[in-house]
């Protein structure tokens, strides 16, 4: 399959994606598919349906995730302003790990999956320090 096609029919595969996440994400995504179709020149036939079944996964989290908004207690400026700052490091690593997946940056998405499991830690130590259920 030649490359024009097989960038073509991925492009189309990222519309799958609600138009916020394609804006965000849609030109990396691209250029790491391009990236990774030179990558595999053996057996493309198998990349290609690897990348199709993934495209479709994703996308269809990505449509099932609920709406933008506080996700967590973090917005409430009641809290002790440690929880706000832990809860705000834990939702920020949370994001950058979740961005990392979505680009096929996988190394960075394990360091910030190890930075969030200590960030977590932090956040239920001071939730505990207050009398704060989680």
């Amino acid at each position: 399959m030649k490359m024009t096609i097989a960038r073509a029919y991925y492009r189309m595969l990222l519309g799958l994606y609600p138009a916020e996440y394609n804006e965000q994400f849609a030109a990396e995504m691209a250029a790491v598919f391009d990236s990774a179709w030179g990558e595999h020149r053996g057996n493309r036939l198998v990349f290609l349906i690897r990348e199709t079944a993934g495209v479709i996964v994703a996308a269809a989290r990505q449509w099932t995730r609920p709406a933008a908004g506080p996700r967590t207690p973090a917005a409430d400026p009641a809290l002790p302003p440690e929880v706000l700052v832990a809860q705000q490091r834990t939702d920020m690593l949370v994001d950058r790990m979740v961005r990392a997946i979505a680009m096929h940056r996988f190394e960075e998405a394990r360091r910030c999956a190890r930075e969030e499991a200590e960030a977590r830690e932090t956040l239920r130590l001071a939730r505990a320090k207050f009398g704060i259920a989680d």
